[in-house]
């Protein structure tokens, strides 16, 4: 039931990595507050960095290590007619 702005920050905190302070996550859970006060809270996530940018290393596009798209191979179950190309050497998948 808490709403985080970045999964970075929701997953530090549920492991325990990063010190996720509660003003920067809305518990929907939480029966104390009203809505309103919620939608306050959530609007305001977005005013100043996160505790959790200190731990990330963002979307860096022109700097960030790039890798080729990965090749895409046909999937043959043995029951459809790519089968009948096969000669039975090839190592099929479950």
């Amino acid at each position: 039931g808490k709403l985080h702005p970045c999964i970075r920050s929701l997953f530090g905190l549920d492991l325990g990595k990063i010190p996720v302070p509660a003003e920067e996550y809305v518990d929907v859970r939480d029966l104390s507050r009203s809505r309103e006060e919620k939608r306050e809270s959530l609007a305001r996530l977005a005013d100043r960095p996160l505790t959790a940018c200190r731990y990330c290393g963002g979307f860096d596009t022109l700097r960030a290590e790039r890798f080729p798209a990965a090749e895409q191979v046909p999937f043959c179950s043995g029951q459809s007619p790519c089968a009948e190309r096969h000669t039975g050497s090839e190592e099929r998948l479950p």
